[in-house]
């Protein structure tokens, strides 16, 4: 037994390197994403999405991903307008689940994705249940922020989409360090500006961070590991090639 325990510690500890050694390599992700990113693929959005209007990008959102599992009714449009914007998800098996969890909307690869391909991973988009929680709850964001941060938990999958499973483990091992979580988080903000969705994104920051009635310390956590308003204004200036309206 006491054999049997070593070897799982020794897989485990080499694991972890393995997949912290190849994390590092990939620390320049998102701008490999970037250059893969094909703007003629969707229309560019618009700087604000008004609930019941943009009817035919959410159809085409739907045309583009008719299986997802699990969506509830009050947020579909918000989910296709967002993910219209992510055609090279398109065929990715996506479940939508409530869950009592620590934030808003979390994103994670379904069990046993370490001995799948990359085609056949698949996702599961958590949205916070407890009622007690001292943040936000989707059901209370705008309309606009809310687009934005799905298209953030969106720009997760796509992340996790071009990583192989000893990438995606180093991935999770970054939140075990402030640190590292904030850059890994900035870096997601980053890419979801590139796909276009900056000003939805822009929106959700200015909300969570400053409008809502989350407690001080979570409006804190969220200063300290996203992008701010700020911040995320100069990413939409900085990159005049992205898909965006100008504001």
């Amino acid at each position: 037994m006491k054999k049997a325990g070593l070897s799982i510690l020794v897989l485990l500890s080499a694991v972890i390197l393995v997949s912290l050694l190849v994390t590092r390599r990939s620390e320049q992700q998102v701008e490999k994403i970037r250059t893969h990113i094909d703007y003629s693929q969707y229309q560019c959005p618009p700087i604000d999405f008004v609930a019941g209007e943009n009817q035919d990008l959410i159809e085409q959102g739907k045309a583009l991903f008719p299986n997802i599992e699990g969506l509830p009714k009050q947020f579909e449009d918000v989910f296709y307008l967002a993910l219209y914007h992510y055609p090279e998800l398109s065929g990715s098996s996506i479940e939508v689940v409530f869950k009592p969890i620590g934030t808003t909307l979390q994103v994670q690869p379904a069990a046993g994705f370490i001995f799948k391909r990359k085609s056949t991973r698949s996702y599961r988009i958590f949205i916070n249940s407890n009622l007690d929680f001292e943040g936000i709850l989707f059901k209370d964001v705008p309309y606009n922020a809310q687009v934005g941060l799905v298209a953030h938990e969106l720009a997760h999958i796509l992340d996790y989409k071009y990583k192989n499973s000893f990438q995606i483990i180093g991935t999770g091992l970054k939140f075990l360090n402030k640190n590292s979580r904030s850059r890994y988080e900035k870096s997601i903000d980053l890419l979801t500006v590139y796909k276009g969705l900056g000003w939805q994104l822009l929106d959700w920051a200015q909300y969570a961070m400053f409008d809502s009635k989350a407690t001080d310390d979570y409006k804190a956590f969220k200063k300290s590991n996203y992008l701010n308003p700020e911040e995320i204004t100069i990413s939409i200036s900085s990159h005049p090639e992205i898909c965006r309206p100008f504001r």
